[in-house]
């Protein structure tokens, strides 16, 4: 190893060339390996775009993960920071900055994997009451039309997507849960490159109104009762005709 004054220690290796008589001093490369994974931690993702920057901040080296969620390249030692400009489709950038160092030996310290977690965002159906509702079919579409997805909210009331691509969302209801009306409103939402979702997530319904008449569930004992005294009321009333009817026929 040698020292330069005002300088960092830097390994070199000293390479013999016999035909020129001289001694080639090279600058002693390390091979470093960044990766980058999903939340879990275990699958790899492609096309995640990496930035590495020197002690002095300089960019020294960009290039997207392969399929094996991995990008490798050499170095010198020293202390190097690294993040992620682009995340893979579906997922949101990682906005930490992460250092590494790279020892003369060819170890590494410091932080070399990076994780990313799918963009999410999560569709509410509620009441007027803010209660949850099942049971409403949802149709979402992306920012050229085109339908993306179709489902029905769950007990919660929620309908939860998962890696979507960064960009603008419209969706709206077509069918209500019963007893309900359908909102015939659209609404948008915006997901960030950082997964952050701003707009509207959350759809309400107003009650089916009522006609005037509150429907009542009767028990079989209460309408057999109720249908004893209506025959009783019309036996009444047909005995009372009869009666009637006998005594004018006395008078004649």
């Amino acid at each position: 190893d040698f020292a330069y004054a005002g300088q960092d220690t830097v390994s070199v290796a000293l390479t013999a060339n016999p035909e020129a008589g001289v001694i080639l001093n090279e600058l002693d490369h390390k091979n470093i390996v960044l990766s980058k994974m999903d939340i879990t931690g275990q699958s790899p993702l492609a096309g995640a775009t990496f930035e590495v920057m020197d002690e002095t901040g300089t960019v020294i080296f960009r290039n997207d993960t392969n399929a094996e969620g991995k990008v490798s390249f050499d170095i010198t030692p020293g202390t190097y920071t690294f993040h992620e400009i682009a995340a893979p489709t579906g997922y949101a950038i990682n906005p930490n900055t992460f250092t590494f160092t790279v020892n003369k030996d060819g170890s590494v310290t410091g932080v070399t994997e990076v994780k990313d977690a799918p963009n999410t965002v999560t569709l509410l159906k509620t009441g007027s009451d803010g209660s949850p509702l099942p049971g409403a079919t949802i149709e979402v579409y992306n920012k050229d039309g085109s339908l993306y997805f179709t489902g029905v909210t769950n007990e919660k009331g929620e309908i939860v997507l998962t890696h979507l691509p960064t960009g603008t969302y419209t969706f709206k209801e077509t069918a209500a849960p019963d007893g309900y009306q359908i909102n015939t409103a659209t609404f948008s939402f915006t997901i960030d490159k950082y997964g952050t979702v701003s707009g509207e997530t959350n759809i309400k319904d107003e009650k089916v109104p009522k006609t005037g008449v509150d429907e009542v569930t009767l028990s079989p004992f209460a309408i057999a009762f109720l249908s004893a005294g209506a025959l009783f009321i019309i036996g009444g009333v047909v005995g009372t005709i009869v009666l009637i009817r006998k005594k004018k026929n006395e008078k004649k």
